[in-house]
């Protein structure tokens, strides 16, 4: 399993750019390693001041401490991909995969030998609680007390592997949400349908109400 997150320079994943990528690997013998990069944005790329003061990843700091993207790409790349096959969980993961392989398509890296899969675990928490259901609500409600920024990758990904293990002994179907996105009301899927995915219409949660798991559900 991986666990990570990126932060990044806005929601466009093809104009905009990945500024921190955090991850945990946990191997089947329970070892694990952690990383955590930094990327300096490019001269093209706009990198608001707004998102800037969001992240606390300013671009100075960027420019002192991170790397070039290519060289991000190829760590990226042996991180997630160089060990399959591979269960990559991310809360939200439609946005952080399309960052992610779009960084990958810029320089070349094919995925077609590097089988994959998918947990979201926004998906579970849309079955389970009622909105809202961002990470810092999750964190929240299965009282993961880590004082400190959310909006930095390698402190979410701290959050993300307790809210994962929360979810894990909470009900006993994680397994069932390998490779589901669901998509609420309203919602419509960010950029594009990633292969090997299922896309599923998921209502809202409310207590008390009877429906069935988003898993169990018509694809899109």
């Amino acid at each position: 399993m991986v666990f990570f997150d990126t932060e990044t320079t806005g929601l466009d994943f093809q104009k905009g750019q990945i500024t921190q990528f955090a991850g945990k690997r946990v191997l089947p013998d329970g070892s694990s390693c952690r990383a955590t990069w930094y990327a300096q944005v490019k001269s093209e790329v706009d990198y608001s001041e707004e998102v800037q003061k969001l992240t606390g990843l300013e671009e100075s700091f960027l420019h002192e401490h991170g790397i070039f993207e290519e060289e991000l790409a190829k760590k990226v790349y042996n991180f997630l991909f160089s060990h399959a096959p591979v269960v990559l969980i991310a809360h939200n993961a439609q946005f952080d995969l399309l960052f992610i392989l779009e960084l990958m398509q810029r320089y070349g890296y094919s995925l077609d030998d590097s089988p994959y899969s998918i947990l979201d675990t926004i998906t579970v928490a849309r079955d389970r609680k009622e909105f809202p259901h961002k990470l810092i609500d999750m964190m929240h409600h299965y009282n993961t007390n880590i004082d400190a920024n959310l909006h930095r990758a390698d402190v979410d990904v701290s959050v993300l592997i307790n809210v994962f293990y929360s979810m894990l002994h909470e009900k006993n179907d994680i397994n069932y949400y390998l490779n589901v996105i669901g998509v609420p009301p309203k919602k419509n899927i960010m950029g594009y349908q990633l292969p090997g995915i299922r896309y599923k219409d998921q209502p809202w949660f409310h207590i008390g109400t009877m429906r069935p798991p988003v898993y169990a559900t018509i694809d899109i």
